[in-house]
């Protein structure tokens, strides 16, 4: 028998739930970007003003491992990681100088009054049970089926400004794109634009889905770009590194867009933990991509190779099958 039973809970209590493994958040009902810090403020400022948000909708069952009663969130992912990221003190809040008094503070800077604030605001809770999982997947499509934002291409077109716009523009001047063949000319350049803007935010923000976070980016950065020259200097050294892994990489799988945004995502991630690009070894890693392009391109590719060609095949700009591209070439490129 299905039930719904509508709940306010704090977002303190949905904290704990979550710190103790009660509240689980699936990759399968996560296949849009993650959101950007700009986006992720906004919340915190909705919250911090008692403002409403939309409700979160989760699904009781029966964990077959502990045999406890857990949570799963179907609806509301990037609201509750948003939150719980502040409250993990993993970004500092937008809004510096006269947008906001708490601007540039992480929660554990923030008062213990407006902590507080943030901990008790109550979020509407719709708790789910006996719903089976085509069910609930159609819950999961019908909720999101009208909250698609606007593609990056088609705003771009009505919006050709700003600053976040102008270091696209820069960065789509390097010869790297056309001499490397990852655009041709005929592509057009609203497709470059696109990716650039795509690679841009993956560097400021990981792996994201499709272009969801670009009219975030666009309206966030109008005025100024804070990151540009550093976004810039790091996606050149990273394509300095793949021509120097891969010799002919114009002829190989990587130059092609989808797979050109995974591999500078790995080596952002990899650089990122082991402080410096040097350490990756151009030579080792170019054999070991060659070596999975050559299992990829075999008749029935195996193990890694299977997952990588299955990543590109389905539905290849959503997040989950960005990600696993992503931790595919890592592992390919560090020693």
């Amino acid at each position: 028998m299905t039930k719904r039973i509508p709940v306010i809970r704090e977002v303190s209590q949905l904290y704990q739930d979550y710190e103790k493994g009660r509240l689980v958040f699936s990759r399968e009902y996560q296949r849009r970007a993650v959101w950007p810090r700009a986006a992720k403020s906004g919340l915190i400022a909705s919250i911090l003003k008692n403002r409403p948000v939309p409700p979160v909708v989760l699904q009781r069952f029966t964990s077959a491992q502990s045999g406890r009663s857990e949570l799963i969130v179907i609806d509301g992912q990037q609201r509750l990681r948003a939150i719980f990221d502040f409250l993990n003190n993993h970004y500092p809040l937008g809004g510096v100088g006269s947008e906001s008094k708490h601007g540039g503070r992480r929660f554990g800077e923030l008062s213990r009054d407006t902590q507080h604030k943030i901990e008790s605001y109550e979020l509407v809770v719709e708790e789910l049970s006996g719903y089976s999982e085509g069910e609930i997947e159609d819950i999961f499509t019908r909720s999101n089926r009208f909250s698609v934002a606007p593609s990056s291409q088609d705003l771009l077109r009505l919006d050709r400004g700003g600053a976040f716009y102008d270091h696209v523009q820069d960065i789509c001047a390097w010869d790297f794109w056309h001499e490397e063949k990852v655009f041709g000319k005929k592509s057009g350049s609203d497709a470059l634009i696109d990716f650039v803007a795509d690679l841009t935010v993956l560097l400021i923000e990981g792996p994201q889905g499709g272009d969801f976070a670009m009219p975030v980016y666009l309206a966030h950065y109008r005025q100024t770009f804070p990151e540009s020259a550093e976004v810039s200097a790091r996606l050149r050294a990273y394509l300095d590194w793949v021509l120097e892994a891969l010799p002919t990489f114009k002829k190989s799988r990587y130059s092609k867009p989808a797979e050109l945004y995974a591999l500078v995502g790995a080596l952002n991630e990899a650089s990122d933990e082991s402080a410096r690009l040097s350490s990756l070894s151009t030579a080792l890693a170019g054999q070991r991509l060659l070596r999975l392009q050559k299992r990829t391109r075999s008749g029935k590719p195996t193990g890694q190779a299977q997952r990588y060609v299955a990543a590109i095949e389905h539905r290849c700009n959503e997040l989950v099958a960005r990600m696993t591209r992503v931790a595919i070439l890592r592992a390919a490129i560090e020693p």
